[in-house]
């Protein structure tokens, strides 16, 4: 072996050794890698750690940890960014709060995972995602803890419509028990005109307003399932079924076909679910196993909508019940006339009976103990 070649195998040797001693011992540390389980703060604060953050590192995972309040500025290197970093992962830490913009440390982030935490969504911090102008991907499904029975997505308006998040293409919001999606909502979602992938499922909307003609033109793919939709409003230019024709409308032959996924939702299947049925039929939106939605009510219960035909989708109302209905309902009325017209008679037969016989009771003088007495009326 060439002087060259072993001078060089040298230097590797030792700085692998040199990596593997300042690495923390939580951590696996490589070039470009930096992977730790199980920290708490004091971990993020000590020295060690300090130790394992490298200026050429691409990606950091601090995972499975406990640390409900998360200062961004200890993955910085010193007073030095982490210019190439492009993937962070922090998921499972217990986070309730995290104090600085993630660009204070990481301003080229590109994926951001901030799944099973534990977020107030109504308190969430305004300025996290500031100036995060090379985002592609966050996840934020499992994030919210919130003790209200109504969680609204319009309450991350701040959060993501106030930052310039231009360069996002996929937000997953799913299992978060969200139960409010209107137009303020819809506002939310706008603010990403590059958006390709949104995931809203598990959660309980039970209906979805995207309502901007220039919402989500690049959208291709929408997670609705398992949510608490049993309906779909009519189609309207404020409608879902309409946004949803209108982005695939917009797509240029070459992009990628939009697809929505109603799964798990349990639609009823009256009179207001026609205009939906209409429009799995006639869609050129691919809708996630169209032919396996059902129906949950009633006579339709477990029918394929699609398969059910246009005269069976049927409102009832109080004045709509069926001639044998009637038939039941004059008949226990009579039978309760009856019973109240009997009782009277037996009354008025014994009339003289009930008057002349009365219990009462009185309590004897010096006794502990109560007595009946008959008492006997003239009539």
């Amino acid at each position: 072996m060439h002087r060259n070649e072993i001078l060089i195998f040298v230097i590797i040797i030792s700085c692998s050794f040199k990596a593997v001693d300042l690495c923390h011992n939580n951590c696996e540390c490589t070039d470009k890698i930096l992977t730790c389980h199980n920290f708490t703060k004091n971990d993020l604060n000590s020295v060690k750690f300090h130790q394992s953050i490298t200026a050429v590192l691409e990606q950091i995972h601090i995972t499975k940890g406990d640390i409900p309040e998360l200062d961004i500025r200890n993955l910085c290197l010193g007073d030095k960014r982490l210019d190439s970093l492009t993937k962070l992962d922090l998921t499972r830490n217990g986070i309730t709060r995290i104090t600085q913009p993630f660009s204070d440390c990481v301003p080229n982030l590109e994926e951001l995972a901030l799944s099973h935490n534990h977020w107030n969504v109504s308190t969430i911090e305004v300025n996290i995602f500031q100036n995060m102008t090379k985002i592609k991907k966050i996840d934020m499904s499992h994030a919210f803890l919130d003790n209200s029975d109504f969680i609204n997505i319009a309450d991350l308006q701040a959060v993501f419509s106030d930052n310039n998040l231009q360069a996002l293409e996929e937000l997953s919001l799913d299992h978060n028990e969200f139960s409010i999606f209107d137009k303020n909502s819809a506002n939310v979602v706008c603010a990403f005109p590059a958006l390709k992938r949104l995931d809203l499922s598990y959660n309980f909307l039970p209906k979805i307003t995207l309502y901007h003609k220039t919402c989500l033109p690049r959208l291709e793919y929408i997670d609705l399932s398992w949510n608490s939709i049993i309906t779909i409003d009519d189609y309207s230019h404020n409608g879902l079924l309409y946004s949803l024709d209108f982005i695939q409308s917009g797509k240029l032959p070459n992009q990628t076909v939009l697809t929505v996924n109603f799964n798990g939702n349990e639609f009823d299947c009256d009179c207001g679910l026609l205009e939906f049925r209409n429009w799995l039929l006639r869609t050129d939106v691919t809708v996630a196993s169209k032919n396996e939605l059902k129906c949950h009510n009633g006579n339709l219960l477990n029918r394929t909508i699609v398969s059910v035909q246009s005269n069976e989708f049927k409102c009832f109302s109080v004045n709509d019940s069926s001639p044998t209905e009637h038939i039941v309902i004059g008949v226990l009325v009579t039978l309760l006339v009856l019973v109240v017209l009997v009782f009277s008679v037996c009354v008025f037969l014994n009339r003289n009976k009930i008057k002349r016989f009365v219990k009462y009771r009185v309590k004897s003088p010096g006794e502990n103990e109560y007595m009946s007495v008959d008492d006997t009326v003239d009539v």
